[in-house]
């Protein structure tokens, strides 16, 4: 699915360079952007949740307060007031972990208090993207509305999360109670999640030489998840540690994102 997502991308990059230009800006009409982006998880549950570090030997509790990610921009400017092209975008999110630790013995389910590390989740987004600008502007320098349209790819990063637990469940805050930290492998099994994405974002180009601006602005994008695959893979039900609630927090908090974006673009 990945290798067909990348390939439509650079399809839609190809149909670009074959359009008929008419204008652009000093007579440039090719656009190649990367930006950062951050944003505050204000509009779901993350935020107030306590996420987990290592710290000096102990799994130490804090409040997420922001996500990064970057996106990656081809426009071809047909005319003044429009540009057609592509768009890749990453985002990167941390979530909080399971509260508890699961054992099965004897046909029965024990569980311990755990605080494990933050969980990373990737989201990979792959749009078409219009480009909208006052036809008397310079488009594509300026200010510039984009409207995208595509397909969102979510899944848990395969990496060792370090954690500890409470075997006792006597009281959680008690230090003595908890084991050393160690690691746990989350192995290939997780599924990725899919969404379909609809974005608009408003940037500001600013000019600094003929072929490079600065930019400035703001970016809205929305995932609505298909069924969460998780459910659906029995190899995944048991483990130890239950990352359902995590994928869940995941689509909330993807539903929709306001971010800021700062970066280059450069103009030929």
């Amino acid at each position: 699915m990945l290798n067909n997502n990348i390939f439509i991308f650079i399809l839609t990059i190809s149909v670009c360079f074959s359009a008929k230009s008419q204008f652009g800006y000093q007579n440039k009409k090719n656009i190649v952007s990367a930006h950062v982006m951050f944003n505050s998880p204000l509009l779901s549950g993350a935020y107030s949740q306590i996420q987990y570090r290592e710290k000096a030997g102990e799994m130490v509790g804090r409040k997420e307060r922001l996500n990064f990610g970057y996106t990656l921009l081809y426009i071809h400017q047909l005319n003044r007031g429009f540009g057609f092209g592509a768009e890749m975008t990453m985002k990167q999110s941390y979530f909080a972990s399971p509260l508890f630790y699961y054992t099965s013995s004897d046909n029965t389910m024990d569980s311990s208090y755990l605080r494990m590390e933050a969980l990373d989740i990737r989201s990979f987004s792959y749009q078409v993207r219009l480009d909208f600008s006052n036809k008397k502007g310079i488009a594509p320098a300026g200010i510039v509305h984009g409207i995208g349209f595509g397909y969102t790819e979510s899944r848990l990063k395969n990496k060792d999360y370090k954690y500890s637990i409470n075997e006792f469940g006597i009281n959680e805050l008690q230090k003595e109670f908890w084991t050393e930290i160690d690691n746990y492998y989350v192995y290939q099994g997780y599924p990725k999640v899919r969404a379909t994405t609809i974005s608009y974002d408003m940037t500001y180009r600013h000019p600094i030489t003929s072929k490079l601006t600065f930019d400035i602005g703001i970016k809205y994008l929305i995932c609505v998840y298909f069924q969460n695959e998780i459910d659906k893979n029995s190899e995944l039900k048991g483990q130890p540690i239950d990352f359902t609630q995590a994928y869940i927090d995941m689509k909330r908090e993807n539903f929709v994102t306001i971010s800021l974006k700062t970066g280059l673009s450069f103009i030929f």
